[in-house]
Formats: C-alpha cells, structure tokens, sequence
C-alpha cells in the first residue's frame, strides 16, 4: 500500500520547520509532517495539525513512531519534549470524548 503524500507548500507550516526539504516541491508522509511539527513547532501549529489531519492518526504516529524513537535519543531536548506532548494529546483526545 502506497503512503499518502501531501505537499508541505499546500499546509499552512512555516516553512522552517522543514528546513531540510525543498518547500515548494517536497511531498511528504503524514508521518514526517507529525514529527517536524512537533519537534520545530508552537502549540499553535500543533493545534493546527489536529485541526487538518485526524487527531487520532496524528496521535497513532506521536505514540507509536515520534514517542518512542525520542526515548531511545540522547538529545535531552528531545526527551523533555515528551511530557507536553503526552499533556497535549491527553486533553486533545479526553475533550474528543467528552463532546461526544
């Protein structure tokens, strides 16, 4: 099964979160995108990767790709990244419940 790509000039990242791609042409991952944003982003544009994408496909890369190669690093910045996250997704995804 192919990957769905999206092109990053179609989002509304700034474009230094993907310092390393050719941000006009650059068609990536859902899974790339998640992991850029999270580690180059502000809760603003968290909340805006929720707002495009399915929260709990966003939530599935954090938690089973993002989260635990951060662990395995030994950059610390990295690791102190993983508290916020597991807050934001909490709330994210209990407030996805609650308005149900």
């Amino acid at each position: 099964m192919e990957t769905k790509k999206y092109k990053l000039k179609d989002l509304p990242f700034n474009k230094g979160y993907f310092w390393s791609y050719d941000f006009e042409n650059a068609s990536l991952p859902l899974s790339v995108i998640v992991s850029h944003v999270i580690e180059n982003g502000t809760l603003e544009s968290l909340i805006d990767l929720i707002k495009i994408f399915d929260r709990n496909e966003v939530f599935d890369i954090y938690n089973k790709i993002f989260r635990p190669a951060c662990l395995k690093s030994n950059w610390l910045d990295e690791k102190n990244i993983i508290p916020f996250m597991d807050i934001f997704f909490d709330a994210v995804l209990n407030r996805e419940t609650n308005n149900d």
